[in-house]
């Protein structure tokens, strides 16, 4: 498996991109494969960012459902 990006590539070859190179050149410069640039350079027009953002949320779901939160924040201001 190969390793991750590292920030720093990732954010020359943001920079090369915003200059206009040509990716050929981007690639000599950085060595970092030309499926690799064009994914940064979608996920630039795309989201705005080198990376696309995660979708799935992490963690444990919250055991207070939003009408108990609603609930709780009104017996607050109640007392």
């Amino acid at each position: 498996m190969l390793q991750a990006l590292s920030p720093q590539k990732s954010l020359a070859v943001a920079a090369c991109l915003q200059l206009n190179l040509v990716p050929d050149s981007i690639e000599k410069t950085t060595s970092i494969s030309p499926r690799q640039i064009r994914r940064i350079k979608r996920n630039i027009a795309i989201y705005g960012s080198i990376r696309k953002p995660k979708v799935v949320k992490q963690g444990r779901r919250s055991k207070i459902t939003d009408e108990m939160a609603k609930v709780q924040a009104f017996m607050i201001l109640w007392r």
